[in-house]
């Protein structure tokens, strides 16, 4: 069952997102240099100890 919603879910990315040419001035420095950004890392913090934080409950909650 899940292997089928994965592929229903494919199959709708696949129609609806549109088929656009990449940013010839990407470049992969530019994407990396918003790791400079404290605010990126407080987000990254903040999301590591919510999952961590719910992992631990349901894990205390199952071992119970």
């Amino acid at each position: 069952m899940v292997a089928a919603l994965g592929v229903v879910g494919a199959l709708g990315v696949v129609a609806l997102v549109p088929d656009r040419p990449a940013d010839p001035a990407a470049d992969l420095r530019a994407e990396l240099a918003a790791f400079r950004n404290p605010q990126v890392w407080l987000a990254l913090t903040m999301t590591a100890l919510g999952f961590g934080g719910v992992f631990a409950s349901f894990t205390y909650v199952a071992r119970s």
